[in-house]
């Protein structure tokens, strides 16, 4: 299993889309420490192989490189997940030691749009620089809304002058928001599908196929069963586990705590959930 660790829950930046700044997620008190990670990963048997630390923005946690170096023993990989802001030449080297590899949101190559949207233009082009010179950089994250549709190709251009993959993702926002993709012309939506068509045509042709299905039937596909679920669970920065992370807010499903729950007990609360068709926006980027 793969394991989602919302080490920091709150960020640096101000995204105009984010879960938390459009009320579809809510924050959850920090009561996460070492010692408890650490004792269940360890109790879990091996049953654990890879950590993604996740926020919010999970650098600006003050034991943040500790707790990677201590995790990093007891996992195969590690991914951070961020907005590279804070990510500094002493870090990045630090994280390569403990085997972490990075994944850096981008919005746009343009300073101006990338600053209404997210914030943090020159830091975060200079976090990508230093993950790509370290050997760290494991890729970009692109949310895609009506806004930076004409950076698509600039964006696929970039990552690959980075020698890394991107990952796009449609805006998880009302669809009465001029930001949501369902609100772009037939038109518009074939020449987005076309340049994602080319770029996810190897390798990652299913994430196409999710695209295709979204902007053309104008909703989200249904699912027969949860397929993330299948290899990952969410632990918030509370200490409560979760099937993903549209669920964090979902009343009765909470797989059980960090402190009070094993690993066993957690997998047999998940498979009895049966979780089935409620693909959400939110779920798209899991997928890539």
């Amino acid at each position: 299993m793969d394991l989602h660790i919302i080490i920091y829950p709150k960020c640096n930046l101000k995204c105009s889309y984010c879960f938390y700044n459009v009320n579809s997620l809510s924050y959850k008190k920090n009561k996460l420490d070492l010692a408890s990670i650490q004792t269940w990963i360890d109790k879990s048997n091996g049953q654990i192989e890879n950590v993604t630390f996740t926020g919010g923005e999970p650098t600006l946690h003050r034991n943040f490189l500790e707790i990677v170096s201590q995790i990093s023993d007891q996992v195969e990989s590690i991914k951070i997940i961020s907005n590279g802001t804070m990510l500094t030449r002493e870090m990045a080297e630090s994280l390569k030691q403990y085997k972490a590899k990075i994944d850096i949101s981008l919005d746009s190559i343009t300073s101006n749009l990338h600053e209404e949207i997210r914030g943090g233009f020159k830091k975060t082009i200079n976090g990508i620089n230093i993950a790509k010179e370290i050997g760290i950089l494991s890729g970009i994250n692109t949310v895609l809304t009506t806004s930076n549709l004409d950076q698509v190709d600039d964006l696929i251009a970039f990552a690959r002058l980075k020698e890394t993959k991107i990952n796009f993702s449609p805006v998880d926002i009302e669809e009465s928001n001029s930001l949501n993709l369902l609100s772009l012309s037939l038109q518009e939506k074939n020449s987005l599908l076309r340049k994602l068509e080319n770029y996810y045509c190897d390798d990652r042709n299913h994430y196409f196929k999710l695209f295709y299905l979204y902007l053309h039937n104008n909703k989200l596909p249904n699912f027969t069963k949860c397929y993330f679920s299948l290899r990952n669970i969410i632990l918030d920065s509370d200490g409560n586990f979760y099937p993903c992370y549209p669920r964090k807010d979902i009343q009765n499903s909470c797989l059980g705590s960090i402190f009070n729950n094993s690993f066993e007990d957690v997998m047999l609360k998940l498979q009895e959930m049966k979780l089935g068709s409620c693909f959400k926006l939110e779920c798209f980027g899991l997928y890539q």
